[in-house]
């Protein structure tokens, strides 16, 4: 909820039908309410699809949170299809003062490559713990194409 008591959604953007490429358009956008019931999407792209590396599939998945500071954390997944056609997901994050102007972080959240998050990691979801620290779940993929819940604790701000 913004501070003026009005409500801002963050959703994954595509057209259609489905493209994937840097240059496809799947990007991170928003919508305003006032009652948190009808909402009108907003000009521009709070995250975009831009890096060729890490996001030449996609970008969607958003979870965001305000801070305590009143700044705004966002993470999001990251897609990229190698040259074999094997398509890989991570979790990044951006911060804003706003939530309207974002701005992304250079290292990635969480990598894929592990035991149980080999081929991804994606859709991430916070909770507050009773400590005050987040908590976020994941899913994963594994090399055998087993999928999987996984979570990841804050250990420092």
């Amino acid at each position: 909820r913004l501070g003026n008591g009005n409500f801002r959604l963050f959703f994954y953007s595509y057209p259609r039908p489905f493209k994937s490429g840097i240059k496809a358009r799947n990007h991170i956008i928003s919508a305003k309410s006032g009652d948190g019931i009808g909402f009108q999407i907003e000009t521009g792209v709070r995250i975009a699809q831009d890096n060729e590396k890490f996001e030449n599939y996609t970008v969607y998945a958003p979870e965001v949170i305000k801070k305590k500071d009143e700044s705004w954390l966002m993470y999001f997944s990251g897609w990229n299809c190698d040259a074999k056609g094997m398509t890989k997901g991570r979790i990044f994050s951006a911060t804003s003062k706003d939530s309207f102007h974002w701005i992304k972080d250079k290292s990635i959240v969480i990598k894929n490559g592990g035991v149980y998050d080999y081929r991804f990691a994606s859709e991430p979801c916070l909770i507050e713990s009773d400590e005050g620290n987040f908590v976020m779940f994941y899913e994963a993929c594994d090399a055998n194409g087993i999928k999987r819940i996984l979570k990841a604790v804050q250990t420092s701000d």
